[in-house]
């Protein structure tokens, strides 16, 4: 009788001291992981958000634009002080043939999903223009197809009317560079070429 009494006592006395171990574990984690900005007190695990355009965007800001962001919160004055570097230099001039040389960028080429079209866009980031012209130069070894299209004054930039070129115009199937060449009365600038593999 002295015996199980004694092994009731022990089960209970084991139950408790193991229920207040996790307790005291599961509230170190709380605290270590409020201090240190871990789950579920991390703002990391915010997922993405899609802005207007439809376009994901990441709402977590890396430790440097917090540093950053605390920074000029703390000194007003160190926002003035610290130049912007996402500015697009301006356009130089060619001695040849005393045209701007823009900066001309690719932003996609693709080919459709039931394979019938290769779909391709880009713009001029330094110059707004009403009288370009871009081509877009679709290069497999010594094959070569052109194709023009217009472009598109906006309020910072010129974009190219996006190309839409048949599969059966391209003849062959493989590893395509697309470029675009673009020109207007003032300006030209050649875009680094972009691949797509098409089948």
């Amino acid at each position: 009788m002295k015996q199980k009494k004694t092994s009731k006592l022990s089960r209970k006395k084991i139950i408790i001291v193991s229920l207040v171990a996790a307790i005291v574990v599961a509230g170190s984690y709380v605290a270590a992981a409020y201090y240190n900005k871990w789950l579920p007190f991390s703002d990391q695990d915010k997922a993405f958000t899609v802005d207007n355009q439809g376009r994901g965007v990441n709402p977590n800001k890396t430790k440097t634009e917090k540093k950053d962001t605390k920074n000029v919160e703390d000194n007003p004055d160190n926002k003035s002080a610290r130049p912007n570097t996402d500015v697009t230099p301006q356009p130089s001039t060619d001695p040849q043939t005393k045209k701007r040389s823009v900066y001309v960028l690719m932003t996609s080429v693709e080919q459709s999903v039931d394979k019938h079209t290769i779909t391709a866009s880009g713009f001029v980031t330094n110059a707004v223009e009403q009288d370009g012209k871009c081509t877009y130069v679709f290069t497999l070894g010594n094959r070569v197809v052109k194709k023009t299209a217009g472009a598109i004054p906006g309020p910072s930039s010129t974009s190219c009317e996006t190309m839409r070129v048949s599969r059966d115009e391209l003849g062959a199937a493989g590893k395509w560079t697309v470029s675009i060449e673009y020109v207007s009365g003032r300006s030209q600038g050649v875009a680094d070429g972009m691949t797509v593999v098409v089948e």
